[in-house]
């Protein structure tokens, strides 16, 4: 038996109790590693995903919505769109409900759906150009709904004529078209209307399509 002193009181340890105080510390030691081990996978998990591999939490989260375009025209000459003062081209946006619930959108007669989608134009120079409606008032403004089943879709005609407004400059592209990339998006954003009526709101964008482009200037634009 050995006796130690410390800070003015004495105390008897025996080579076991020694062991056994040794022993606890040991397992006190790996519970701390083991949990701050845990930790750092939990925290590279939910950054990296399992596949160590990074995700964007946007692009990853499922909607119920998709959004497609049909062109104007399309033959061995390529496909498109056009857009004019008084232009007669007409192209699609389609809204496909890929979801197994029904799905609610505002119809295009009234505010909340009728600047629901939109267009992103990159042009050969790489400048992005946005395509929106121009605003507008409503003699009658009533939220209005279309439902849309499950695997169907809402169909938007779309004629790019003097009720859109581009955010910058178009090229002109009258005589020859010219190759841009096209993207359609459609945007809800919610609103005690888009509640009351269980409206789908957010954002969805389509896939990128290479379209020929055909422009005409304000003067002699009909088309």
């Amino acid at each position: 038996m050995r006796v130690n002193a410390c800070c003015g009181l004495f105390s008897t340890v025996s080579p076991s109790a020694r062991t056994g105080i040794t022993l606890m510390n040991m397992r006190h030691s790996l519970l701390e590693i083991t949990g701050v081990l845990l930790a750092f996978v939990l925290c590279g998990t939910a950054l990296h995903g399992n596949n160590g591999s990074p995700i964007d939490v946007q692009k990853t989260r499922p909607t119920s919505l998709t959004v497609s375009v049909v062109p104007a025209w399309s033959g061995s000459s390529g496909r498109g769109i056009s857009m004019a003062v008084n232009t007669i081209d007409t192209f699609y946006v389609l809204l496909t409900n890929v979801s197994t619930q029904a799905q609610t959108a505002f119809q295009t007669s009234n505010s909340w759906g009728y600047y629901a989608v939109s267009l992103e134009l990159r042009t050969g120079d790489g400048r992005v150009v946005t395509i929106t409606k121009k605003p507008t008032g409503f003699t009658r403004n009533v939220p209005s709904t279309f439902g849309i089943p499950p695997g169907e879709q809402m169909v938007y005609p779309i004629k790019l004529d003097d009720g859109w407004e581009a955010s910058s400059p178009l090229p002109i592209a009258d005589e020859e078209p010219v190759d841009v990339t096209v993207k359609a998006v459609y945007q809800v954003k919610p609103t005690p209307e888009s509640d009351r009526q269980n409206v789908w709101t957010g954002r969805v964008e389509s896939a990128e399509y290479r379209f020929k482009f055909r422009h005409w200037s304000a003067v002699g634009s009909k088309r």
